[in-house]
Formats: structure tokens, C-alpha cells, sequence
């Protein structure tokens, strides 16, 4: 995937029966839970359940780890995990406040499929 490609995952839940109980579905992103707007369906019928989480406009943000959970009268099945990698960087320094003198190390992380990367660090709009 690259920055602003649209991608779905889709999970499917069979052998439970929401005649009988409660069944729900939810998607978790590096283990914290997406926000429900963004599962666009969610099917249940008979026989099984059909999540489906699309992203229209995938950003380097968004990279991790997926997965979906169905809950049904108590319990929770997570589907395995699928990982999701876009290109670009995740965290990088806004600012930082330092004392002249001391010591001040940035870092930033990035997400690429390749191991070649070219960082420039600049000061005021200068390059240092």
C-alpha cells in the first residue's frame, strides 16, 4: 500500500447463532479499538457474522496491526493478526526546548519498505 490507496478487511465469523445470543464485531488497530465510523458494514445472519473495515484515504499513521473481534453471548474470538504498512514517517519532533550546553537528541520513526532513507535536519529553515 501507499500513502492515499483505499484498502478493506473483511472478517467473517461462523457457527454462532444471534437467534440464540448477542452477537457484535469490532476492528482493533495495534490493539486499541478503531472507532466504530469507520466499519462500514457489519452482516449478521444465521449462521455467522461479516465485518468489514475500509479506509478510503490510508495514511502512514494508520500502519499496524489489525485485527477483528466477535463477541457472542459473553465471550470474544479475535481473528489473527494482519499488518498494514504504508511508506512515510509515523512520529517525528515538533519542537524541543533545550539549555545551551546540554545535550538534545531527535529521532523519528519511520515505516518503509525499503531500507535506503535520506533525512534532512534542519534549524530555522537552515539545513544543519
Amino acid at each position: 500500500l501507499a500513502a492515499g490507496d483505499s484498502f478493506t478487511l473483511t472478517c467473517k465469523g461462523t457457527g454462532v447463532d444471534p437467534n440464540l445470543m448477542t452477537v457484535n464485531s469490532f476492528w482493533t488497530h495495534d490493539d486499541e479499538n478503531v472507532s466504530p465510523g469507520l466499519i462500514t458494514t457489519t452482516t449478521v445472519t444465521a449462521t455467522a457474522v461479516e465485518a468489514t473495515l475500509e479506509f478510503a484515504n490510508m495514511q502512514s499513521l494508520l500502519s499496524g496491526e489489525y485485527k477483528c473481534g466477535i463477541s457472542y453471548g459473553g465471550g470474544i474470538i479475535y481473528s489473527d493478526p494482519t499488518s498494514v504498512s504504508i511508506p512515510g514517517i509515523l512520529y517525528f519532533p515538533t519542537s524541543s526546548l533545550v539549555v545551551e550546553g546540554q545535550t538534545l537528541t531527535l529521532s523519528i520513526v519511520t515505516v518503509t519498505r525499503s531500507s535506503a532513507k535520506t533525512i534532512n535536519w534542519y534549524k530555522n529553515t537552515l539545513p544543519l
